[in-house]
């Protein structure tokens, strides 16, 4: 991810906090909503919902299911 020419790896922010046993002070659920958090995954899934609605996207996906699994 980039933001202003500086990459932002969420992974390695998380194993960086998990190693200094990171324990905040000041913690909101909001920072679960950051955009710059997001992964390339969720970013596709937000943009198929907010363009076709929920209901297209699950419809989309469960067109690829392989019958017998």
């Amino acid at each position: 991810m980039q933001k202003n020419d500086l990459q932002i790896f969420p992974n390695a922010i998380l194993i960086s906090a998990l190693q200094e046993q990171w324990k905040p002070k000041a913690w909101r659920d909001e920072y679960l909503e950051l955009l710059m958090l997001e992964s390339p995954g969720q970013r596709w899934w937000n943009a198929g919902v907010s363009k076709w609605g929920m209901i297209c996207v699950i419809s989309w996906l469960l067109s690829f299911q392989v019958v017998g699994f």
